[in-house]
């Protein structure tokens, strides 16, 4: 006498459809403070310099700027740290004799209050064991 198969229950479907999830773009600024010292022999960085950052989300992001590796930690800002955006070269004069306002024009996006401080490490490969 055979005993009857347990039943299975019915397949479930993984498939959401798109109106059941939203996708949600979280932004969050971060001021990065590169810590060199300042009468060092080392240039200065310079601006719009390619940089890779590896880690972002964890205690201790490493990033390269220019070529020097830093090891990041972040700290609460005091007070808070404003971000701007440039927004196209500055504007000319229409008349010969008025001077052209100083400096591009900055919309205000955002702040934030925390900081990566980061400081100069050199890697070194691990020891073979």
């Amino acid at each position: 006498m055979s005993s009857p198969e347990p039943s299975q229950p019915p397949p479930v479907s993984l498939e959401a459809s798109d109106s059941e999830y939203e996708e949600v773009n979280e932004v969050t600024y971060v001021i990065c403070d590169p810590q060199r010292e300042i009468n060092s022999d080392e240039p200065q960085l310079k601006p719009n310099v390619g940089y890779s950052i590896t880690g972002l989300d964890s205690d201790t992001p490493y990033m390269v700027i220019d070529g020097i590796t830093y090891r990041g930690e972040y700290e609460d800002a005091l007070g808070s740290g404003l971000i701007f955006a440039v927004k196209g070269a500055p504007a000319q004069s229409d008349h010969d004799r008025t001077p052209p306002e100083a400096g591009p024009r900055l919309q205000y996006v955002d702040h934030t209050s925390k900081v990566l401080r980061l400081y100069p490490v050199i890697l070194k490969p691990k020891a073979s064991q």
